[in-house]
């Protein structure tokens, strides 16, 4: 299957406090199958119903430049930990 074709569409209404997800995108089903959701195979993807409040629409979170270095401190000091940790 095309990576074009590959797609995820999510159905959810006022009234209702379940969502429909159908998908044949191999990440979201690996995303469905981790957190455990049954699904009901439905052509050429999979069908799953989830409660309505696990979709989440969010603008993409923004940092600044200080607060990337400090993450990337961070994550080169747990890298390095890491690996110590592994070492013993």
């Amino acid at each position: 299957m095309l990576r074009s074709e590959q797609e995820t569409t999510i159905v959810f209404d006022a009234e209702s406090k379940d969502a429909t997800v159908w998908s044949c995108d191999p990440v979201r089903l690996r995303k469905m199958e981790k957190l455990g959701v049954e699904g009901k195979e439905l052509g050429p993807g999979v069908k799953y119903i989830i409660p309505k409040k696990w979709v989440k629409i969010r603008k993409p979170r923004e940092i600044s430049e200080k607060q990337r270095e400090v993450l990337r401190g961070l994550h080169q000091r747990m890298a390095k930990n890491r690996k110590g940790a592994n070492d013993e």
